[in-house]
């Protein structure tokens, strides 16, 4: 893919220079993100996977990750790709988890688009167990 190789992948390295491959950064966090979201639109959902949870990890890392609008949407981001993989517990969990942290961010009473998507995941989880009554 054009992106990835003549891109996210030249733009990897050049953090890692900058930044140092140790050191949690929110612009690798970032790109690790964007390049899940490549490998997804691929339907390659276990490259997509792999990046996602290294985009996570650094999150995890970053002060006040607890509330991280970005950590949650790639919770969310997760949580379809294992859906993708036929994962519905491991999507049901992740989503859980971006649905709990949106609350955290944005209050359980708000209406808030983030939070519609989440819900909407859930929606797709549900259809995928054929749950509809």
């Amino acid at each position: 893919c054009k992106a990835i190789e003549e891109y996210y992948e030249p733009a990897l390295c050049m953090m890692y220079k900058a930044y140092g491959e140790d050191v949690p950064h929110i612009d690798i966090a970032n790109l690790l993100n964007d390049l899940g979201g490549t490998w997804a639109d691929m339907q390659k959902t276990e490259k997509a996977i792999t990046f996602y949870n290294q985009s996570l990890n650094i999150y995890k890392k970053l002060p006040g990750s607890n509330k991280s609008v970005d950590m949650a949407k790639v919770l969310d981001k997760l949580g379809n790709a294992y859906l993708m993989q036929g994962d519905k517990e491991k999507a049901q969990q992740y989503n859980t988890d971006a649905l709990e942290m949106k609350y955290r961010i944005y209050g359980k009473d708000t209406k808030n688009a983030d939070i519609g998507c989440t819900l909407n995941n859930f929606g797709s989880i549900c259809r995928a167990s054929d749950q509809l009554k």
